[in-house]
């Protein structure tokens, strides 16, 4: 009887000892699944363009910002690199030598667009107010050649002069206009808030500030790419 005892209870321990490693087995690989989800999720950071564009379109992002005076609406929009990669190529499928060859074109500069609009009207957006003839060419005249004079980019303790502009003109197809912009980039000056100035000789509406936050532009997903 105790050779049976001692038998039964060696085979009792080699069972239990068994079931315990494959529950530890199982409890370590589902923690190693879960661990491996949050990290990807954590590392997460890359949309295809179609996704990152409408991200960057998306105004709770903080990349385009508003201001009203009047009856004349004021928009401006911070485009990053990789948004103006997936909007030039018009792609799904954007290799990485693609992306690459495209950000060192791009690198030196930092893009935003800002658009001018009359509020519910029709036809050309700077007949506002009913120039007279005389007002209606100094209007495309400052448009065209001197509103570069009036546009600023502030970064810290730096103002930075408007580098590029180009007047995009609707003539008499729409109440609004667009103005491509572009300003030096200023390595140090990476972690700021951008505050794009525009001071409306157009209009004479007063001076227009957009805040663009840092945080809002470094949490901006990056371009997935093939």
């Amino acid at each position: 009887m105790c050779k049976n005892s001692i038998l039964y209870f060696l085979l009792f321990s080699v069972v239990l000892y068994s079931c315990n490693k494959k529950e530890g087995s199982t409890f370590s690989a589902a923690g190693s699944l879960l661990s491996g989800e949050n990290s990807a999720s954590a590392e997460s950071k890359e949309l295809n363009p179609s996704d990152l564009v409408k991200y960057v379109q998306s105004a709770e992002n903080g990349l385009k910002q508003k201001s009203k005076r009047d009856e004349v609406i004021y928009s401006a929009f911070y485009k990053p690199l990789d948004y103006i990669i997936c909007r030039e190529e018009e792609s799904e499928e954007i290799t990485k030598q693609t992306a690459e060859q495209k950000r060192k074109e791009l690198e030196e500069m930092q893009y935003i667009d800002m658009k001018v609009e009359i509020e519910n009207t029709e036809g050309e957006f700077i007949r506002y107010g009913n120039p007279s003839a005389e007002e209606y060419s100094h209007r495309i005249n400052y448009c065209s050649f001197q509103m570069q004079k009036d546009i600023f980019l502030v970064e810290g303790d730096d103002t930075l002069a408007c580098g590029l502009f180009h007047f995009e003109r609707t003539y008499d197809i729409a109440p609004y206009a667009t103005f491509l912009l572009g300003f030096p980039l200023k390595k140090e000056k990476q972690n700021k808030d951008k505050v794009l100035v525009f001071n409306d000789r157009l209009f004479n509406k007063g001076t227009m500030r957009f805040v663009f936050k840092n945080e809002d532009i470094k949490k901006t997903p990056l371009l997935k790419t093939i």
